[in-house]
């Protein structure tokens, strides 16, 4: 089914650990586009407001209980799906965190699916 898809940009600093903020705006999250990176794992946060003491690591659905959502990152960019939370996003931002300070600025592609 086609649909109608928007690209949105959280950029993280250099030496930096956690992006910009993106909103969310009633789409849906549908994937993250990666680029090169220092090694790492990446976790998405997520906030009903700006304030930046409200964002917190969001929960890997499936299992239930099972952890923080964890996105393995290494060498090279990486294209990550986000389909298993479509319809079950309620929250208006988000951001990406990476475990590991960079070594240069990193800009994430976060596609969502317009509703």
């Amino acid at each position: 089914m086609a649909g109608r898809f928007e690209t949105m940009y959280a950029t993280v600093p250099l030496s930096g650990t956690v992006s910009t903020d993106i909103t969310v705006r009633g789409d849906n999250p549908y994937g993250l586009w990666s680029p090169v990176v220092t090694s790492c794992a990446a976790f998405l946060q997520v906030s009903f407001d700006q304030t930046s003491a409200n964002f917190v690591r969001l929960l890997n659905p499936v299992p239930s209980g099972s952890g923080d959502l964890t996105l393995a990152l290494g060498a090279g960019s990486r294209a990550i799906t986000m389909m298993a939370q479509e319809g079950v996003f309620p929250f208006a931002y988000a951001r990406v965190e990476l475990g590991v300070p960079q070594a240069a600025v990193r800009s994430f592609a976060i596609i969502s699916k317009l509703l």
